[in-house]
């Protein structure tokens, strides 16, 4: 009877070492993260799962810092068909988006996006311009019909601004005309920052051409009476135009802060930095706060910190820098298998005193 309860005993913590091994191989990443090991001028990443079951769309996501990550498919999720998730920047009739130079890609989704990518690389037409999603971007009005323009409450008219009607708003003693246009209504935070409170492009469609109709009638902080925007104290409202092309009408740099903009939402930040010699613009993104520097060893040269840029493979072009879980971490196989055995081992040892003792 000694020898079977000490059998069975045995059994059933292996069983349950098997179980942590299995659990531990099953870990889900939500977000994932590839370092190109240098800046590189993207043309379309493809994120391949390894397991493509249940993800539907991912999230891809690029960053120059490997701290502000900027949605590179402006504010729509990538499809995932026949097991891949593609996006591009090149338009129809071979002219693109934007320009961007990014050193690492972030892919987002659920259950899971552990997997790889691939990363096609652009060439710069002649005068073009890779530009860091983040910035900074000139703001200096309306140059020949397209740029960015701010007006501050200071500067709203008195009666509201009609936000749909074509002229509107002038910059430069130019009327700002909303085709292809996005605006955005923002707050100034304590740090001299803004937060976003609505971002709305309305770009061309077949059913309403280029006009814009949206509103922003009952979002949280802003007043919106009667079809006129009321601008409250420390709030700005920012119209970016562009053609919606790099190469379209020579506007490339104000397509690109539009393609990226697109992509934030609300509760995102940006700032305005004045200066002599022209405003800037620096988008914030989607932050990636760094982990805790690793603690110096007293008898070995401290180590690189884990949050450090991954250095680039010499093997592999695409190194995967990091991963993370959303829904809590799992135990790593080898601290699991350590425990398990060290459990096992244990019991095995209790049941054979058992049986020894039987005798």
């Amino acid at each position: 009877m000694n020898k079977l309860l000490a059998l069975m005993l045995a059994l059933a913590l292996v069983f349950t070492a098997l179980t942590v091994f299995v659990s531990a191989e099953d870990e889900i990443v939500t977000e994932k993260v590839f370092d190109l090991g240098e800046e590189k001028v993207i043309l379309s990443v493809t994120f391949t799962p390894d397991n493509a079951e249940g993800l539907t769309t991912v999230g891809i996501l690029g960053s120059a810092d490997g701290v502000h990550y900027f949605r590179l498919n402006a504010e729509a999720d990538v499809a995932v068909v026949d097991g891949k998730a593609t996006f591009t920047l090149e338009m129809n009739g071979g002219k693109h988006r934007a320009f961007l130079s990014v050193r690492y890609i972030k892919v987002e989704g659920t259950p899971n996006v552990e997997g790889s990518i691939e990363v096609t690389e652009a060439e710069l037409p002649e005068g073009a311009e890779a530009i860091d999603p983040a910035g900074p971007y000139p703001v200096n009005g309306l140059v020949e019909k397209y740029g960015v323009a701010y007006f501050t409450a200071d500067q709203a008219p008195a009666e509201g601004f009609d936000i749909n009607s074509t002229e509107v708003f002038t910059s430069n003693d130019t009327p700002v005309n909303l085709n292809s246009a996005i605006i955005t209504i923002a707050q100034e935070q304590d740090d001299g920052s803004y937060v976003i409170l609505w971002n709305d492009c309305n770009g061309w469609t077949q059913a309403t051409g280029s006009i814009h109709t949206n509103t922003p009638e009952g979002v949280d902080g802003i007043k919106f009476e009667n079809g006129k925007l009321f601008l409250q104290e420390g709030q700005i409202i920012m119209v970016v135009l562009s053609s919606g092309g790099y190469e379209t009408a020579n506007d490339g740099i104000n397509s690109t802060l539009k393609w990226i903009l697109r992509g934030l939402g609300e509760t995102d930040t940006f700032r305005i930095d004045i200066s002599a010699n022209g405003d800037t613009l620096t988008l914030d993104g989607e932050i990636n706060e760094p982990d805790e520097p690793a603690e110096e060893s007293s008898d070995e040269p401290a180590e690189e910190s884990s949050d450090a840029p991954a250095e680039e493979s010499s093997d592999e072009p695409v190194e995967e820098s990091e991963e993370t879980s959303k829904g809590g971490s799992t135990p790593t196989t080898g601290d699991a298998g350590i425990i398990a055995l060290a459990v096992v081992s244990v019991i095995a040892l209790g049941g054979a005193v058992i049986v020894k003792k039987s005798k």
